[in-house]
């Protein structure tokens, strides 16, 4: 069995191959260059599908309707289930901070007017487009004390602050993310 000669190697124990990392070469995970253009071809195809979500996206009325894809008449009770869970959640000890929430993929606000600006001090949202964003400035104007940053960005490029959010709140938001960044949003948040 081959050993391991330096920080930079790795061992292949079933073909008994030392290798050099090359930190260089962000494709070393590729075994040919057919599957390495699969990479390339995932990387594009993501790029193509968030530049999709984006003219969907635009072309949507800036309702409640609109963001609830047609069915606004569930808002009330999508709102209520989501209160009853923010309710058990606090009864657990420790419970988290009520001081700032980030609403990701707030759309319109819809769901900080309703739920998260009643619970804590401060609201920040994150709304990848730019009609939605102004609505959602627009529709909370009276609760501009409790009204945070409102970040026009796709979750897929943002990053909050460390620490900055006592909770997070993703709601019928991340199933518009592809696999790979959700997984990231999980391990970076």
């Amino acid at each position: 069995m081959a050993s391991q000669k330096s920080d930079e190697s790795f061992t292949n124990s079933s073909s008994e191959i030392n290798e050099v990392a090359d930190p260089a070469n962000n494709n070393d995970h590729c075994r040919n260059d057919s599957e390495c253009s699969q990479v390339d071809d995932v990387i594009a195809d993501s790029k193509n599908y968030y530049n999709n979500a984006k003219t969907y996206w635009s072309n949507v009325s800036p309702t409640v309707d609109g963001m609830l894809g047609g069915f606004g008449s569930i808002s009330f009770i999508d709102i209520r289930g989501s209160e009853q869970f923010l309710k058990q959640l606090y009864k657990q000890k420790p419970a988290p901070g009520r001081k700032r929430a980030l609403d990701c993929g707030a759309g319109i606000g819809r769901i900080s007017k309703n739920l998260l600006l009643p619970w804590f001090d401060q609201v920040d949202l994150v709304e990848q487009d730019g009609q939605f964003c102004q609505t959602a400035r627009t529709e909370l104007a009276d609760f501009s004390s409790k009204l945070g940053t409102v970040f026009n960005a796709g979750l897929q490029d943002f990053s909050p602050e460390e620490g900055r959010y006592d909770i997070i709140w993703a709601q019928w938001v991340l199933g518009h993310l592809t696999d790979e960044d959700t997984d990231s949003l999980g391990e970076e948040w």
